[in-house]
């Protein structure tokens, strides 16, 4: 391939020897992590059960103090290289050199932990740094921050190679080894801070196993030949990271030495109690984390490959998608936690912690902030945001210092000597900070609104609160004579139980939209498909003795209804056009217009009366309504029958699904109607499942094409023109052809070069996304060969596609209902290919008169270019077979005749009200 179609970066976006996307899918890795997270959930819960008691507020704080402060030494280490190689392996996953130095710099890193620790044991100078320690629960604890940290690595590499669920069941396998080694540990009366150390060190030690297995399998594993790494690639793998970690180190030292500071502090001037409190809190909290802690490398490698192809519509779609839901998670769990802090210091740990309650309330808080922070930063990372990342993180954090020492510093130092609380509020206070400084830049750099995103943050979390309080104070009437048990778990089922309503109706405070609850409410029901018939009727309906008055009602403004109506008229049909849109283009002189006063949405309800008035006056046949949503709310309220309701697309695949109020609305009209029509047999089975009582009274009316005006001419000469005629919008996948023809054109250049620089690529229409695809066209090197026409009347439509070739139409899913501008490139006699999706899958038989590619795959796109191109007699074939497939199924004269016939139908079978 030749630099020509290369982007700036590591990986081009249209590279055809970029590896295939990871089998498993971001839906089905996202299930996997939250059923891991379920198990670890439970794990958690055992372990916070058993060993605080066990162990006690003082060993259980030094446990703390010193996992915390070897933690911190882990991640300077890191220095968020872990990251890096997450999002290098994303990008490059078939570049061993990656893995093999970075398994390189973790064996020198844990060389230089081993020769601190014994150099500051040796010097004496142990009982200063970590007060009141033994030298080997300080050996352990460096070695349990290790494995954590091999883990950590391990964990993100098979993310970043796509084996996400291999490396969950992995994960299930070690929660579920961790319980049986507690209760075992439990059962024989084994635990003291020695043996849960070796407890911690076994189920880690399982997991870096487990992991390097899972990439050795796969085939990742770098190869035995590929470990002796010449000097000048450890150097330039050595700039590479250190020029992605270089903004942060500073940072990401500031930062580890203030926790350092924060537990030192505690630790010193507090005691080891006091440091079991903080730590039974922090572990508590740490429930909450589990999901995002999980799910972020996820969101992490979406952002680096969404960035690395200039996606900003995906890396805002991902933002708002993912933000509000992972806050609302991480809410959902802190305010439980906040609420019901007796109740877990009595469950989990004993009378010994009594005075813990506090703490735990207050640092509730800090996994919410912890969590946005985390996602945050994924985002910061991923769009190259690292320096400002570190400039306000350092900014913060040396607040933070002043704050640690405020609240925790005894008063002969100035402070308040708050212990463990204060080091609880010092930490919510610099992390709510710390987000909500680093969401306005984020959003300002990803052109978002600020305010919506915090005021939804701050909402979701004061109604969980509400709901918490609410939850616990119905328990307290209900319960307050039972164990502590059922009350904690009674406020538990009655929290679920009131969100999961207040939810239900108000989604936005957990992150959510009406359209995933109805999606959720609808997979439950589980809707049976099997029965569903529906097939295209050709002549089974009776034809009309006579002609119609039919009043349409619909939006005048529209090509489809134009169509409609002047065909109906043009064969001596009465037509009255009602409609809240204005006349655009030439109607019928026949046709008789009727302009509803009130404009959308609110005229919709509003005209009802004036609708009712004409409809008294014209006394029609049948009232056709199209468009299912708007103008079918207001052909219900007309109480008029029979009643033909066509649906066209959005108002069946989207609408239902934006609200419960939305949903209902559907559910109105389609019951309501007398007849349901559809322009192809996937959305007639999509309106069956919207509505499965609707399956007898449907039929499928295709919408045709006129093939004499969509007839074949000339092929274009000393040209070969691929190209497409679409609105310009994310969901037509323009950019998907833009991606697959570079590909071809380069491939052809290679192969044939006369005839690849004939190849040009022109695209037809507007929209929103023309800036993003002509700019996509430049870094793809295919500019000068690349034409945007622009908008044109569907006049000229035919005359466009006659310019072309090779018609594609690489629209995404859902978008196309029936794909009425591949029948009419098919009628013109083009070869098409197209999406294997919805209505384009129905009405292209693939390899016959066109073919079809999974959608977004624009390296088999650039497969079947290349073939056509070198093949045009190919191309000649499927387009013949195209056209007489058109003649067949698809002619405007037939649709007018199915139409016709189901108007026969539906006056003879029913009566006028």
């Amino acid at each position: 391939m030749s630099n020509s179609t290369r982007l700036d970066g590591p990986v081009s976006p249209v590279d055809p020897n970029m590896p295939m996307p990871a089998q498993d899918s971001l839906a089905k890795r996202s299930v996997y992590k939250f059923i891991s997270n379920v198990v670890g959930l439970i794990s958690n819960i055992i372990i916070q059960a058993i060993v605080p008691r066990a162990l006690g507020p003082r060993a259980f704080g030094d446990f703390n103090f010193l996992t915390s402060f070897f933690g911190q030494v882990t991640e300077f280490l890191d220095g968020r290289s872990s990251v890096g190689a997450l999002v290098k392996v994303s990008l490059r996953p078939n570049e061993p050199g990656l893995i093999v130095f970075y398994i390189y710099y973790a064996f020198a890193a844990t060389l230089f932990v081993f020769a601190g620790v014994w150099g500051f044991i040796a010097a004496g100078w142990a009982d200063n740094l970590w007060p009141y320690q033994s030298v080997t629960f300080i050996v352990f604890s460096a070695c349990w921050a290790l494995l954590a940290w091999y883990h950590g690595i391990l964990h993100k590499i098979c993310d970043a190679f796509g084996f996400t669920v291999e490396a969950e069941r992995a994960r299930i396998a070690q929660k579920i080894l961790s319980i049986v080694l507690i209760l075992a540990m439990v059962f024989t009366e084994k635990v003291t801070l020695t043996t849960f150390f070796i407890y911690y060190l076994v189920v880690l030690a399982f997991l870096v196993v487990g992991f390097a297995q899972i990439i050795i399998r796969n085939g990742k594993w770098p190869a035995l030949s590929e470990w002796l790494m010449p000097w000048h690639s450890v150097r330039r793998y050595a700039r590479e990271y250190y020029e992605f970690s270089l903004p942060l180190l500073s940072y990401i030292a500031v930062e580890s030495a203030v926790a350092v500071f924060d537990r030192w502090m505690l630790q010193n001037h507090s005691g080891s109690v006091e440091q079991g409190y903080f730590g039974l809190a922090y572990q508590i909290g740490y429930v909450s984390i589990l999901f995002v802690v999980a799910m972020s490398p996820l969101i992490e490698r979406e952002f680096s490959v969404s960035f690395a192809e200039e996606d900003k519509e995906r890396i805002n779609y991902l933002f708002h998608r993912y933000m509000p839901i992972l806050f609302a998670i991480a809410s959902f769990f802190g305010a439980f936690v906040c609420v019901q802090a007796d109740s877990f210091v009595a469950l989990f740990a004993g009378d010994q912690y009594s005075e813990s309650t506090s703490v735990i309330s207050i640092l509730a808080f800090y996994p919410i902030y912890y969590t946005f922070g985390r996602v945050l930063g994924s985002v910061f990372f991923a769009t190259g945001q690292n320096k400002p990342f570190r400039n306000i993180g350092l900014s913060v954090q040396v607040l933070g210092i002043g704050l640690t020492w405020l609240f925790v510093a005894p008063a002969e130092y100035g402070g308040l000597a708050m212990g463990a609380d204060g080091l609880a509020i010092k930490l919510v206070i610099v992390y709510a900070l710390l987000v909500n400084i680093q969401l306005v830049h984020i959003t300002n750099v990803l052109q978002l609104g600020f305010r919506s995103i915090f005021v939804q943050q701050h909402l979701s979390l004061a109604a969980f609160l509400l709901l918490a309080i609410f939850a616990q104070w119905v328990v307290n009437l209900n319960f307050s004579d039972q164990s502590v048990l059922a009350q904690f778990l009674a406020g538990g089922v009655c929290y679920v139980l009131v969100v999961a309503l207040v939810t239900l109706f108000i989604p936005y405070f957990s992150g959510l939209k009406h359209k995933d609850i109805l999606n959720a409410v609808q997979y439950l029901r589980k809707f049976k498909e099997a029965g569903l018939t529906v097939d295209l009727p050709t002549d089974n309906y009776r034809t009309l003795d006579s002609r119609l008055k039919i009043a349409i009602l619909g939006a005048a403004n529209s090509i489809h209804t134009r169509r409609w109506v002047n065909s109906l008229a043009e064969r001596g049909h009465s037509i009255h056009l009602i409609s809240l849109h204005p006349c655009v283009g030439h109607y019928d002189n026949s046709v008789t217009f009727h302009r509803l006063k009130f404009s959308a949405p609110w005229g919709y309800v509003l005209n009802w009366f004036k609708l009712r008035s004409i409809l008294r006056a014209i006394n029609p046949d049948l009232l056709h309504v199209h468009y299912a949503s708007g103008y079918g709310t207001l052909g219900t309220l007309s109480g008029f029958s029979p009643r033909i309701v066509s649906v066209w697309g959005q108002d069946i695949f989207n609408f239902p699904y934006e609200s419960i109020y939305s949903r209902l609305t559907i559910l109105l009209n389609l019951r309501t109607a007398t007849w349901v029509c559809s322009t192809s047999k996937m959305m007639a089975e999509q309106t069956v499942r919207v509505l499965p009582v609707i399956a007898g009274r449907i039929s499928v009316t295709p919408f045709g094409v006129d093939s004499e005006v969509f007839a074949p001419g000339p092929p274009p000469r000393d040209q070969v023109v691929v190209g497409t005629v679409k609105t310009l919008l994310h969901k037509y996948g323009i950019d998907t052809l833009i991606k697959g023809f570079a590909i071809a054109r380069d491939r052809v250049l290679q192969l044939k070069p006369d005839l690849g620089q004939k190849m040009v690529l022109r695209i037809v229409g507007g929209g929103d996304w023309q800036p993003q695809l002509e700019f996509l066209a430049e870094k793809c090197g295919i500019q000068s060969v690349t034409k945007f026409v622009g908008p044109v009347e569907h006049e000229h439509v035919a005359d466009e596609l006659r310019k072309l070739n090779i018609y594609v139409a690489m629209s995404r899913e859902e978008s196309e209902s029936f794909g009425v501008a591949v029948v009419e490139a098919s009628s013109c006699g083009l070869p098409v290919i197209v999406s294997d999706i919805g209505g384009l899958r129905e009405v292209v038989l693939d390899q016959k008169t066109g073919i079809l590619v999974p959608q977004e795959r624009y390296e088999i796109l650039a497969d079947q270019l290349v073939r056509l191109v070198l093949d045009p007699e190919r191309g000649v074939a499927l387009g013949q077979n195209g056209r007489a497939h058109v003649l067949e199924r698809y002619e405007w004269s037939k649709s007018l005749d199915i139409m016709e016939g189901v108007y026969a139908m539906v006056t003879s079978r029913y009566k006028r009200s």
